[in-house]
């Protein structure tokens, strides 16, 4: 007599016994970033970070001990990316350029840097297959620059690393589609 240890047996109810239907996995280095607003930047993306989505818990007292509900808002983090700095740092000087336009926009009037301009700023974060073909693209909307990494330069350094530089970019909200 086969013992029963509480799991369910029918089809539906069974998961551990089902199988993926895709077993591929996502490879770090399988993705295309773009952002035209810095198109050197992006030519020289090292690497990208997704950002993080939270949703803080509520904690409702019972009177007997506090219950732990799901919070009433889901928000997410900033997106990061690393590039090489080219050598005359065009690169460097686009996003430094960048935060300029923001700063005028912050003092200039409607009529001479409209805030929609702003709003209407979007990168593409693009994930590919295993075979390097699209699978599914992250669009970002309401992109704005929020931090430049400080530059290193060290004399010491044997190995000849180039330098890199990291940006964060607030958003307003981003969208998932699959190719």
């Amino acid at each position: 007599m086969e013992k029963d240890y509480g799991i369910p047996t029918s089809a539906a109810g069974n998961r551990l016994t089902s199988q993926p239907t895709e077993r591929n996995l996502t490879m770090p280095t399988n993705f295309r970033f773009v952002l035209p607003r810095v198109p050197n930047a992006v030519y020289f993306c090292q690497s990208v970070s997704f950002p993080n989505t939270s949703c803080p818990q509520l904690n409702v007292a019972t009177g007997w001990m506090p219950l732990k509900l799901p919070g009433s808002e889901v928000s997410h983090g900033d997106l990061t990316f690393t590039f090489l700095v080219d050598e005359d740092m065009t690169n460097y000087r686009e996003i430094q350029g960048w935060f300029r336009k923001l700063l005028a926009m912050a003092y200039a009037s409607e009529s001479v840097f409209p805030a929609k301009d702003w709003l209407n700023e979007q990168c593409q974060l693009i994930m590919l297959s295993n075979k390097k073909e699209p699978l599914i693209k992250f669009t970002f909307s309401g992109v704005f620059p929020t931090n430049l990494s400080a530059l290193s330069f060290d004399n010491t350094d044997t190995e000849g690393k180039f330098t890199t530089a990291t940006v964060t970019l607030g958003f307003t909200y981003y969208r998932m589609e699959s190719f």
